[in-house]
């Protein structure tokens, strides 16, 4: 899978530097959706990199807000830092359940989800099998733990 991750990057990067970042009104949506795709399962450098891009994108109209919420939410998980816009999750190995990534302000998690067009959060997380959420459980510090664990396992 890495492998093929590195090939569609490749790809996207080509794209990019040559036509620049092609909105949903030039290439449809599942077109521009495959691009974000793309950088949203990239190395942190990369999606750092594209952060800017497809937010002038937004700003512009021609990507969806929410590509940018799980974006910069894939960031933040990748800094080991609270999330915005509640679009991650953790898998526990030894459960097999899915836990919230801690939430910033998780209160009003709901009201940024509404502005920028994604559903409730108990809906975005009863998906993955998630019925308590309850504002402890939305900044649950263990999360942090438990990964930190997990790099240090090799896992």
């Amino acid at each position: 899978m890495g492998r093929q991750d590195s090939i569609n990057l490749a790809q996207v990067e080509g794209i990019v530097a040559e036509y620049g970042w092609l909105g949903e009104h030039k290439i449809g949506d599942e077109a521009n959706g495959t691009l974000w795709l793309v950088v949203q399962h990239a190395s942190l450098e990369t999606q750092e990199q594209y952060l800017p891009v497809i937010e002038a994108s937004v700003l512009r109209g021609e990507t969806p807000a929410s590509k940018l919420a799980f974006l910069r939410d894939r960031i933040a998980y990748n800094r080991r830092e609270k999330q915005y816009y509640g679009t991650q999750v953790v898998q526990i190995k030894e459960t097999g359940k899915y836990k919230p990534y801690p939430i910033a302000d998780p209160g009003q998690v709901d009201q940024r989800r509404q502005e920028i067009g994604l559903e409730p959060l108990a809906d975005y997380l009863d998906f993955f099998g998630i019925k308590e959420v309850a504002l402890e459980s939305l900044d649950d510090a263990s999360v942090f733990e438990y990964l930190e664990h997990q790099a240090g396992a090799g896992h």
